[in-house]
């Protein structure tokens, strides 16, 4: 019995025991998982902070940067995400839509400056901003001023209480 009781001191201490290897304490480094978020698009765009693939710029872009487009049903809403938003490419024949509660946006093209922008259900027309049809109805229309926060801060001096 004494021979146990000895032998069970002898594995507690040594499990109690840090590692030493030459006097000096090894300290065992924290495991980092790395889980994958759903936080993110398929292109690594984080959504939650605001950033979405861009087609016609190949990167990801701020959600409501663009030309803002109100719902034709509401056009006094001052809440972004009812709200499309329009980025066109650098020689204007590619207009790239982006949708409320959407991840992928829709790309339109027009064959000349005289013609609104399509594809297969929709429709850009640059008449006093831009209309935006789908199936040939309005549902989208604006003033073509571009959002706030293309800027890259939506903040404004009376936000900060400057």
């Amino acid at each position: 019995m004494k021979k146990i009781g000895i032998f069970l001191v002898l594995v507690l201490s040594l499990i109690s025991c840090r590692q030493t290897e030459n006097n000096v304490v090894l300290e065992s480094k924290p495991t980092i998982y790395k889980l994958p978020t759903a936080d993110k698009d398929p292109n690594g765009c984080i959504i939650s902070a605001g950033f979405i693939w861009s087609k016609i710029n190949k990167e990801c872009v701020k959600l409501f940067t663009g030309i803002s487009l109100k719902p034709i049903e509401n056009l006094k809403t001052e809440d972004e995400t009812l709200c499309a938003f329009i980025l066109f490419d650098e020689s204007g024949k590619k207009a790239e839509i982006f949708l409320p509660n959407t991840i992928k946006s829709v790309l339109l093209e027009r064959s000349s400056i005289k013609n609104p922008w399509v594809n297969d259900s929709f429709e850009l027309i640059a008449k006093n901003g831009y209309v935006l049809k789908k199936e040939g109805n309005v549902i989208f229309s604006g003033d073509g001023e571009i959002g706030t926060s293309i800027t890259g801060s939506s903040d404004t001096e009376k936000d900060l209480g400057e």
